[in-house]
């Protein structure tokens, strides 16, 4: 990236990797697997916070709706993100919405037994510490932007975060994601309707940022997309 703007979202950070896989080998131990189909619920509000999880393969995205219907993504999880880890601390219900994204396999922790982790394990500890701060400095920056920025940067950082992120596929010589959004999704990721974002989306694509191949997203002119994202009147 011309400008590290992905910093502005939540970092991608491997549990399973983490720690020497330790994690790892304790999940291959004791965690249940799950299979998730695509579109249905992990966790929905008003669930009891009794359990962490962590994409074993697959992909979940957290999302939150108000009463009116508004729609705003919080995160998407990819293999070997933890997610739910607010229980492991102050156990309530749920009060977002978490989906397989596509077909997922998880790692389903109880609540009791990664808090016994944590105590084994003071290293285990603090990497969940640090997941938790990591998160809310990233709620607080969206929390800002939603407020401080026009939707068309808060369109273009999120499909800058989302090349930094899924950027492998290459279609005719370009650059390409190799994760297929809707509209919709990526509404809901830049805080935004679905009928503002496919307007500048298509606005996007007829001033040459960006183009379709399918739902694949293709970048093609990333300079201009971080001038918008930082300096739009």
């Amino acid at each position: 990236m011309e400008q590290n703007l992905a910093k502005d979202f939540m970092q991608r950070i491997d549990v399973l990797s983490a720690l020497d896989g330790r994690i790892a080998r304790k999940l291959e131990q004791e965690a249940q697997e799950r299979f998730v189909r695509r579109r249905d619920p992990v966790f929905e509000p008003g669930d009891p916070e009794n359990e962490v999880y962590i994409v074993k393969e697959g992909r979940v995205r957290v999302y939150r709706q108000s009463p009116a219907g508004k729609e705003i993504s919080l995160a998407l999880f990819d293999p070997g993100e933890m997610f739910g880890e607010m229980a492991l601390f102050f156990p309530s219900t749920r009060v977002n919405t978490a989906e397989a994204h596509e077909d997922t396999e998880l790692y389903v922790v109880p609540v009791e037994t990664f808090q016994r982790w944590m105590q084994e394990d003071d290293e285990i500890k603090q990497l969940v510490l640090y997941i938790m701060a990591d998160r809310r400095r990233a709620m607080e920056q969206k929390a800002a932007e939603l407020v401080a920025l026009e939707v068309p940067q808060r369109m273009a950082k999120t499909i800058l975060w989302l090349f930094d992120r899924y950027r492998t596929d290459i279609i005719a010589g370009k650059i390409a994601l190799n994760i297929r959004l809707t509209h919709h999704e990526i509404a809901s990721l830049s805080g935004t309707t679905r009928e503002t974002a496919t307007l500048i989306l298509n606005r996007f694509r007829r001033d040459g940022y960006i183009d379709f191949f399918g739902r694949r997203m293709i970048l093609l002119n990333e300079a201009e997309l971080v001038r918008i994202a930082t300096t739009y009147e």
